[in-house]
């Protein structure tokens, strides 16, 4: 014959159930779904620090010019696992303690002017590199062991990189690259700090050029020069190791021909019929608003380079005697 269970019994069986059910949900080595990744025996967070050195740096420099990249240091443990992750794990490559450039991607300002820093891992000591940043994030979905030997093994760097007008200064280790894997940080690259020079000449020259006077004969016809007179530019103690140094001669007053170097006068001047023209060393027509490369420099040994230059008188119409004034600006740039 059945017996039915009174309600108390119905109780206690469905109490028993319960506290089996629950001794199965909470007994060790059955992970419940989303949980964490965990750390292999013996390992934990690791730091790797990149030492900055003394980084000479063009002033003109293109931006997305990188000025400096680091020796690459290996993941650790560089065998064997790191860690143990199951079911759908999130992960994450960013970078903390600094803002991001704009319209620079992965990115991040320093304390010196015009100077980014860039956080990257690579396949190989010689891999591409995969740049950390705010959008390289992402989940999947975890088989077990994670390890860094795959593929040539897990390497990590730092960039330097130009991002604008650069200045003089001293990088300050606030940025840091920060690896996580399901609520663990498995990678912290930190750097040192260091210093960034602005490569850049010593400029020297006369800024007062005085051209003799002259009687208005000395112009005979439209296009005649007169009273030639010598200056220099000197790029002094100029650094090694750039790619290029240039420099141009602007006239604010208003150029003539900038292929033939003639410009006019200042509106001041009181004479009538009479422009400037400048030549190069040889007395050739010096194009004007235009880069001339310093062919001299030697980018091995750096040094130090007279550039020379002639002033001259330029008919341009009928003469009629007075003062002259007028006005040449250089520009020095360096690559």
């Amino acid at each position: 014959m059945n017996h039915i269970p009174s309600k108390r019994c119905r109780e206690r069986v469905l109490a028993f159930r319960n506290a089996l059910l629950a001794l199965i949900l909470t007994m060790p080595g059955i992970p419940a779904a989303n949980a964490a990744c965990t750390f292999a025996d013996g390992v934990s967070t690791q730091t790797y620090t990149f030492d900055i050195p003394t980084i000479n740096v063009p002033r003109d420099a293109a931006v997305g010019s990188v000025v400096y990249a680091s020796p690459r240091q290996q993941a650790q443990p560089a065998t064997g696992s790191y860690a143990t992750c199951v079911f759908q794990v999130s992960y994450s490559y960013g970078v903390t303690g600094a803002p991001l450039v704009a319209n620079m991607s992965n990115t991040y300002a320093t304390s010196v002017p015009g100077i980014g820093i860039r956080f990257f891992d690579s396949k190989g000591p010689g891999g591409g590199q995969q740049y950390w940043g705010p959008n390289n994030t992402g989940s999947y979905t975890g088989s077990g062991s994670e390890t860094h030997s795959a593929n040539g093994g897990d390497y990590y760097g730092i960039e330097l990189v130009v991002t604008g007008a650069i200045g003089p200064g001293t990088i300050t280790p606030t940025a840091s690259g920060v690896y996580s894997l399901g609520g663990l940080t498995i990678s912290v690259l930190q750097t040192t700090s260091g210093q960034i020079v602005a490569q850049t000449c010593q400029v020297i020259t006369d800024p007062n050029i005085d051209l003799p006077d002259i009687a208005a004969s000395a112009l005979s016809s439209t296009g005649s020069t007169a009273g030639r007179t010598r200056f220099d530019i000197t790029l002094a103690n100029c650094p090694p190791q750039l790619h290029a140094i240039q420099y141009r001669l602007d006239a604010p007053g208003g150029v003539i021909n900038a292929a033939a170097g003639t410009f006019s006068v200042s509106e001041t001047s009181t004479v009538k019929g009479v422009d400037l023209m400048v030549t190069d060393d040889s007395d050739n027509p010096f194009a004007l608003a235009t880069a001339h490369t310093l062919s001299q420099y030697n980018p091995s040994t750096g040094g130090t380079y007279p550039i020379g230059f002639n002033l001259k008188y330029y008919r341009t119409g009928a003469v009629s005697a007075g003062m002259l004034q007028g006005q040449l600006t250089y520009t020095v740039s360096y690559q």
